[in-house]
């Protein structure tokens, strides 16, 4: 009985034609963040670069049927309040009743011994609507804003990419099990190395974009009402000032300097022109040269 090899080089070679097709096809895909996603338009492009595995060349009823779209939500919202330090501790208790956390905070004391503070929270998406109304409830909203992308054409993308290195790594793992010449085996375990990596940032890919849908982020900035004080008339004059001195100081601190570096030397240069000095006068004069008698 008699059985046909192929050589593992021509099968890397097909492999390699293959994820170069795909990425093609990843680049052809624009990226849209609005609009339905023309997921028979996929289909038939995966189906022209002539995917060998049919389930990769076409993909499955989840991709072809629409989808629940892949929004991601983020929002700023701006509140005046009485104390910034119980408004703070406030967005603590709102976000945690929803399952959400605080990613950062900082609270700093400004002009009129007025405090601000600015805190970014996380919170379910499920939520975000409630928690940017509650969050505004806990003074006067001064200004807010919401913004959503749809990453569904992305997102939906990245899973027909990764379906198609799956495919790949499985073939090379066939592969590699048939070879028995070293630098074949040597060829594909570098390749299977390469698209296993590839499959592993997408998978982590994924994960990012599930994250961002999952959760929604709102930054947050509350102020005090002295923190809002308009300038007044003479304000611009007190400013000059302020100025004025803080350019004197800097003048005097930077003379001080220079006198702190220049002296030692200063010192060490009038020592030496001193001790120059004294030895040419210390030194006796000679005598005024007699000139020679000549013949008579």
């Amino acid at each position: 009985m008699f059985r046909t090899s192929i050589p593992p080089t021509s099968m890397i070679a097909s492999l390699a034609l293959t994820l170069a097709a795909c990425g093609d096809f990843a680049a052809r895909a624009p990226i849209e963040m609005a609009g339905e996603v023309e997921y028979e338009g996929i289909a038939y492009e995966a189906a022209e670069i002539g995917y060998a595995s049919a389930d990769v060349a076409r993909p499955s009823s989840r991709w072809m049927s629409a989808p629940d779209r892949m929004i991601t939500r983020s929002g700023m919202v701006r509140v005046e309040v009485s104390d910034v330090d119980a408004a703070v501790s406030s967005i603590e208790q709102i976000v945690g009743d929803v399952d959400g956390y605080v990613a950062s905070s900082s609270v700093a004391e400004g002009r009129e011994g007025a405090r601000r503070g600015d805190v970014t929270v996380r919170v379910p998406a499920a939520s975000f609507a409630e928690t940017m109304a509650d969050v505004g409830a806990l003074g006067k909203e001064l200004a807010n804003s919401v913004h959503a992308a749809d990453i569904t054409r992305e997102y939906t993308d990245l899973e027909i990419r990764l379906a198609v290195k799956e495919e790949t790594a499985d073939r090379l793992r066939t592969l590699l099990g048939r070879t028995g010449d070293l630098s074949d085996v040597l060829e594909v375990e570098r390749e299977l190395g390469r698209v296993v990596t590839e499959i592993e940032q997408m998978k982590g890919q994924i994960r990012y974009y599930d994250r961002q849908v999952a959760e929604s982020e709102i930054a947050i900035t509350l102020v005090e009402p002295g923190s809002m004080v308009r300038p007044g008339a003479f304000t611009p004059i007190a400013y000059a000032l302020r100025n004025a001195f803080s350019t004197l100081a800097g003048s005097v601190a930077a003379l001080i300097y220079l006198l702190v570096v220049v002296t030692p030397w200063a010192v060490v240069a009038l020592s030496g022109w001193w001790l120059v000095r004294r030895r040419r006068r210390a030194a006796p004069a000679s005598p005024p040269s007699t000139p020679a008698d000549g013949p008579a």
